[in-house]
């Protein structure tokens, strides 16, 4: 138990004893055996009357440098005039019982320091998810939640820093006794920092133990990813609002189709265009307002497009107005890349004014042509007539001269 060598008497002498009682319980054990020598306290026996003392736990340090726990008990035998004739006693070896205890309260230590760091990052968790804004009311009651879960938390305080943004705990002060994890966004950088303000025993880093430290990274990425996330919905958002207003406004009309052809949305200029006002139109599929001429073409475009086979299409067709006027539309279909389910959006330009103009120049040419072709056949018909008209002037000098001829020959001369 002592770790010494066997003597030959096999006993233990009270300076070896001594020697080896850990200098720190050494007094107090001193002072135990003088209170059992003052025969303090006494009970009796048939042979002698014994003054008895349980002393308490004490550490020995053992020839090899380790640590040992005795636990012992010892008594003053006196003779029947009172008289000590010898000190007794038994020391028992807890060493082993004692390292389990400081294992299993070690235990219970770390446990309750893991489950407040959970604690932590449960409340941190909850309310970067609430939809509150990011300013220094939602960091200052952040930094508020961290010092209990350190190990030291009625000394330690608490900063974060981000993006012009300063929220520290109450007491708040620089320390020689500091733990901090830097983080950055793609909107700036920013530094979380725990200290204690007076020392303590030393741990992993510091006086701070080696979860702590996992603790404090793990706060830093879960505020990039929340700080990450809030950018990307701000700016998502953002250009929600820039192609809602483009939509919204744009001069083409536009709208957004389903799989099965059905509109989903469409902005007023196609409202104007066909006619119908947006309730109407996204009840309707796009075969209720298109000629059926073109159905089937339209059709078979769509098709592909959805299966894959290409990227857009476009044509010119015509539209059934709600008014039962038909007007013309340079349609152009695309697929929106990534969504889902699977949408397209489709732009109409209203060209009836220039389908009409076509058609007005296809009639005028068609005039022209016509007043040219008669041009020709009057410009014929007066060569005609010239070439006939010389014809016809010899045949009738010649008829004139044979008729004077023949008169001529007849004369009585």
């Amino acid at each position: 138990m002592h770790g010494l060598p066997p003597t030959p008497d096999r006993v233990i002498r009270y300076e070896d004893w001594a020697n080896q009682v850990h200098p720190d319980d050494l007094p107090q054990q001193e002072a135990a055996l003088k209170q059992l020598a003052a025969g303090q306290e006494r009970r009796q026996n048939r042979h002698s009357v014994v003054h008895e003392r349980r002393l308490r736990e004490f550490r020995i340090l053992r020839p090899d440098g380790t640590l040992g726990y005795v636990q012992s008990a010892a008594a003053t035998v006196i003779d029947n005039q009172g008289q000590p004739v010898r000190l007794v006693g038994m020391n028992l070896d807890v060493t082993e019982q004692k390292q389990a205890e400081r294992e299993r309260e070690k235990l219970v230590h770390d446990l309750g320091e893991r489950v407040k760091e959970l604690r932590l990052v449960h409340a941190v968790a909850r309310l970067l998810q609430s939809d509150r804004p990011f300013n220094l009311d939602l960091l200052t009651e952040l930094v508020a939640l961290m010092p209990p879960a350190w190990q030291y938390p009625e000394c330690c305080e608490a900063r974060i820093a981000y993006g012009g943004i300063d929220a520290t705990t109450s007491g708040w002060r620089e320390s020689a006794w500091k733990q901090s994890a830097s983080f950055a966004t793609a909107s700036g950088d920013g530094i979380i920092e725990v200290v204690y303000l007076v020392e303590k025993p030393p741990e992993a880093e510091g006086p701070f133990l080696a979860e702590e430290r996992t603790l404090i990274e793990s706060l830093t990425e879960m505020l990039e990813a929340y700080l990450d996330h809030r950018q990307a919905l701000e700016t998502l958002t953002r250009r929600e609002a820039e192609f809602r207003s483009i939509f919204e406004h744009a001069a083409l009309g536009l709208a957004l189709v389903a799989r099965n052809r059905q509109l989903i949305a469409c902005n007023p200029a196609l409202e104007r265009f066909l006619g119908y006002d947006r309730k109407e139109l996204t009840q309707m599929e796009c075969t209720d307002f298109i000629l059926p001429e073109d159905v089937a073409i339209d059709g078979e475009l769509y098709r592909s497009l959805v299966a894959g086979e290409r990227t857009h299409y476009q044509m010119e067709k015509r539209y059934l107005r709600k008014d039962g006027e038909v007007v013309w539309g340079l349609l152009t279909v695309s697929l929106i890349e990534g969504s889902d389910p699977q949408y397209a959006i489709a732009m109409v330009e209203d060209i009836t004014v220039k389908k009409q103009a076509e058609i007005d120049q296809k009639r005028l040419e068609a005039q022209l042509r016509q007043s040219q072709k008669m041009q020709a056949l009057g410009t014929l018909a007066g060569g005609i007539a010239h070439d006939f008209n010389n014809i016809l002037t010899a045949i009738v000098g010649n008829a004139q001269l044979a008729n004077r001829l023949a008169t001529g020959a007849s004369s009585p001369d």
